[in-house]
């Protein structure tokens, strides 16, 4: 599968947030974000880059489609794009807390 985008928007300072959906060689899936601009306020003085993921592990992959409200056939990508597009790219993590899917997050910034 290639890389489906979820959200994208341009801030007002003329960074950009960019978020994406990807499904990971072992079986799991990603959403993935990148936040480009001026990110000082957040992380300090010259931070301009900010990357994190927040993934499930292939074995919790038929938990998160049942949760999804999707059968054995369903398409996880199909699923998750119609649930998660647009700004409710924010829901993933505390959708999965609530469903007891686990979730690995990574993150890091700088250039």
């Amino acid at each position: 599968m290639a890389e489906v985008t979820l959200h994208t928007e341009t801030t007002d300072d003329g960074g950009s947030r960019t978020v994406w959906l990807s499904r990971l060689p072992q079986g799991g899936v990603s959403v993935n974000g990148q936040d480009l601009g001026d990110l000082s306020g957040f992380f300090g003085a010259g931070v301009r880059e900010y990357e994190w993921a927040r993934s499930v592990a292939a074995g919790d992959i038929p938990a998160l489609v049942h949760a999804l409200g999707g059968g054995a056939d369903a398409d996880l990508v199909d699923l998750l794009t119609a649930r998660f597009s647009g700004i409710r790219h924010r829901e993933f993590s505390d959708f999965c807390a609530t469903e007891s899917i686990p979730v690995e997050f990574w993150s890091r910034f700088g250039e």
